[in-house]
């Protein structure tokens, strides 16, 4: 996921920002920050996952990363990191995804074809 995020970002980055859909500013501000929440949630939660494994002492998958010495504060923050995965992915699966979906239907309402407008192609 980590991978795919930078990949969006790249692409992001080197693709032109398409205008906004009409609205009253509240709806536009709301569309500001729910995109950088997005980011944030997207680099956070694949590195809270990385944080678990390191600290465990498991292996980081694709990168092949593992410590193999572990100290005993390491369990810690294992615990920390497993919890704030754990937090993020209900803040993403309970909140950011169903508050999309509906954004995505109340567009669609619209006739505004949010797919077409989002894909960097």
């Amino acid at each position: 996921m980590l991978a795919g995020i930078f990949l969006r970002i790249i692409l992001r980055l080197r693709s032109p920002i398409p205008e906004r859909f009409p609205g009253p500013k509240p709806l536009q501000l709301l569309e500001s920050l729910s995109h950088r929440a997005f980011y944030v949630l997207m680099l956070l939660l694949p590195a809270s996952g990385i944080a678990y494994n390191y600290c465990s002492g498991l292996e980081i998958p694709i990168l092949g990363w593992k410590k193999t010495q572990l100290e005993e504060e390491d369990g810690e923050k294992a615990q920390k990191a497993m919890t704030w995965h754990r937090q993020l992915g209900q803040i993403t699966e309970y909140g950011w995804v169903p508050f999309h979906l509906l954004t995505l239907a109340y567009h669609s309402a619209r006739g505004r074809n949010v797919i077409k407008r989002i894909a960097p192609f």
